[in-house]
């Protein structure tokens, strides 16, 4: 696939990109919208609340006002109603004695009476009930006392006759007026010289009480309520239908004079539409702030969502690569020790995605020395990926070629094909036995360095690939990688010249830091022979200096080590477009060489400093070019590129097409 295609794909993948990025900006933004208006929320609510304890506070404060009038007028018109009773009691007027000398005695407790209602304006008529005569004596004449209770005052006459106290009834007077009437026992002594019981009755209209005891704030939905003996005499207002009393309304309960008691009732709902014109006003505050947040917000949010975007992406790769390094240590694990099924190596390379489980393995290794190679390796991938029984896993031993374990559940035969087609290609492969036998994956992998060992035709015999990549190892204590490669390099040695052999063991010997000489001093076997000697000799001494530089790495020269890949992209992004800015810099103020830091990033990342920096130019190029008018000259600028010429075919390369051209494909698709 040439260049131009891959652009193009590149462009086509980016459009649905650019969809999928305003999408998620747009969430980004209303959760961080969201976030921002959580304290205002609470800020509201809580004022609200506030607002409502307030607005009962000053209810409670009123009707304790109202209540302390009442009670104090209540007292005062109950004392006048004892002070006539008192009086009465000791007139010899209401006396029996006198009841033989009419008109005068009518005349006198009727002068009398209308004396009293004059000076009380409680009440509305005061009467003497005589029950033993069967008459009610008033202001305005003599009454039957059926008649009177039929017609002028509607009420039961079960009155006590051991009352002493003031008690009440709930009357009809005439017209249908309700009335409440206050009874006072008047004890006197008649001819005989016995007690008599006669009863003052003390007439109260529905009016008078409604001046007295009515909430005149709340008129239509406040109730009123005056009690006595658990009766109710009067109630001015009644609760809504649909409200209960105990939930829906605000209650105050006043003892009176007399036994007689006040509740007032007020309903919740009043206490919220006195608050409606705080709520209005403070709901338009709320609503402005709202909508200029939210403004600013989406103002403002653009870099914020790019920093988040970038680290959850960033997180992404990171997870990745995390997947990705512990199924490469799973392929050096399977490497350097033997397997069988069920042990923790074969778990742990099923818990990784590497299906050991599956009927065949085997390992190919294919070098990368030309470009024929190259394209077989892309035909390689095809071949082993194509079907979702058969898995390639690659792993980054060599510099110069690739190294795959093939899992695969398809059949032998379909394999072999496949394997053969790949060889057929003309290009130097390595192919392992395609086994199914798990315990035998190790012998696999010298198979296919085997066979690719016979292909060499310089007949050196030296493995210059695997040596670059032993060195490599050791320089970066990269110890599995190390291992595995050692075990390799005595495969070899065993199977080349004697000569060959020398040369090989002695630059091993030199990387890990022992003395050649001692391989012609200690020799007497034989280097085949000697060969696992030597080898552990060498492992042991890898080891001592892996031990030997622990120190040094955790104090200074592996400092970077102590932070991760995610410190080192997070400087590039920050610094990348500095005028001082360079890998000599950065290693630096990570406190490493030039050459660790880049092994470093190039094993996490895939890719040199230098390419990478490219990449997020071309990215930061790419949103400039769709986001804004600047000019191709001034984005170069912006970018660090020493002209607008080297801007231009950097951007052509990448994306197959100039910058203009980018920037009006784009501005045609959105339009």
């Amino acid at each position: 696939m040439d260049a131009v295609s891959q652009a193009g794909l590149r462009y086509v993948g980016g459009i649905g990109m650019k969809k999928a990025r305003k999408l998620n900006y747009i969430h980004f933004v209303i959760t961080y919208n969201f976030v921002l208006l959580i304290p205002m929320i609470i800020v509201f609510c809580s004022v609200f609340i506030m607002e409502g304890r307030q607005q009962v506070q000053k209810i409670e404060t009123m009707l304790r006002s109202y209540g302390e009038r009442e009670e104090e007028y209540w007292h005062q018109q109950m004392s006048v109603v004892n002070f006539y009773n008192t009086e009465c009691r000791y007139d010899k007027r209401y006396n029996s004695y006198y009841a033989e000398k009419p008109p005068g005695y009518f005349l006198d407790i009727e002068t009398d009476l209308k004396q009293k209602e004059e000076n009380f304006p409680f009440v509305e008529n005061i009467y003497l009930y005589q029950p033993d005569r069967e008459r009610v004596l008033s202001s305005g004449g003599l009454y039957e006392a059926d008649y009177f209770f039929q017609s002028i005052c509607m009420m039961e006459r079960d009155f006590p006759e051991e009352q002493e106290a003031i008690c009440a009834r709930k009357a009809v007077g005439k017209r249908q007026q309700e009335k409440m009437v206050l009874i006072c026992p008047l004890r006197t002594w008649g001819k005989s010289g016995e007690n008599e019981v006669q009863y003052l009755l003390f007439t109260i209209t529905r009016a008078r009480l409604k001046e007295q005891f009515g909430i005149s704030e709340f008129p239509e939905s406040g109730v009123t309520r005056i009690i006595h003996d658990g009766v109710v005499l009067y109630e001015l207002g009644k609760p809504a239908a649909g409200l209960e009393e105990e939930k829906d309304y605000l209650t105050y309960t006043r003892d009176l004079d007399s036994g007689f008691r006040v509740i007032q009732m007020i309903p919740k709902d009043v206490v919220y539409k006195n608050m409606e014109p705080f709520l209005k006003g403070y709901g338009i505050w709320f609503g402005c702030s709202v909508v200029t947040g939210f403004g600013l917000a989406l103002y403002f949010s653009r870099r914020r969502y790019r920093s988040f975007q970038w680290l959850m992406e960033n997180n992404e790769e990171l997870e990745e690569e995390r997947n990705r390094l512990r199924a490469e240590k799973c392929l050096y694990e399977l490497l350097r020790q033997d397997i069988q099924e069920g042990d923790e190596l074969w778990k742990s390379c099923l818990e990784n995605g590497i299906y050991v489980n599956r009927r065949y393995k085997f390992f190919v290794i294919v070098p990368q020395d030309s470009e024929r190679n190259q394209e077989i390796c892309e035909f390689f991938n095809k071949q082993m990926s194509g079907s979702s029984i058969t898995t390639a896993y690659p792993l980054a031993l060599f510099e110069e070629a690739r190294v795959y374990l093939i899992c695969s559940d398809e059949t032998r035969i379909e394999l072999e094909q496949k394997r053969d087609r790949c060889s057929k290609m003309g290009a130097d492969i390595g192919i392992g036995e395609l086994c199914m036998d798990i315990s035998r994956i190790r012998q696999s992998y010298r198979e296919a360095s085997r066979a690719l060992r016979s292909l060499d035709k310089t007949g050196k015999g030296y493995p210059e690939v695997e040596m670059n990549a032993f060195r490599e190892a050791v320089e970066l204590g990269d110890t599995l990688r190390a291992d595995v490669l050692l075990e390799g390099l005595f495969d070899t040695i065993k199977e080349v010249k004697e000569t060959a052999a020398v040369c090989i063991l002695w630059d091993m010997l030199r990387m890990a830091e022992l003395d050649p000489e001692l391989l012609f001093e200690e020799e007497k076997d034989g280097l085949v022979k000697s060969a696992d000697r030597w080898k552990e000799r060498i492992r042991e001494a890898l080891s001592c200096r892996k031990e030997q530089e622990r120190p040094q790495q955790a104090e200074a020269a592996g400092g970077y080590r102590k932070k991760n890949i995610v410190d080192v992209l997070t400087y590039i992004h920050e610094h990348y477009l500095e005028d001082n800015f360079s890998v000599k810099y950065m290693a630096s103020e990570f406190e490493t060489s030039v050459s660790n830091l880049s092994h470093f990033f190039k094993k996490n990342q895939g890719m040199s400093i230098s390419q990478y920096v490219e990449n997020i130019k071309m990215e930061r190029a790419r949103e400039l070019l769709e986001e804004s008018d600047r000019k191709v000259s001034e984005i170069a600028q912006l970018l660090r590129y020493g002209s607008s010429t080297v801007f231009i075919e950097v951007f052509k390369k990448q994306t197959g097409m100039t910058p203009g051209a980018y920037r009006e494909q784009i501005r045609k698709q959105d339009f």
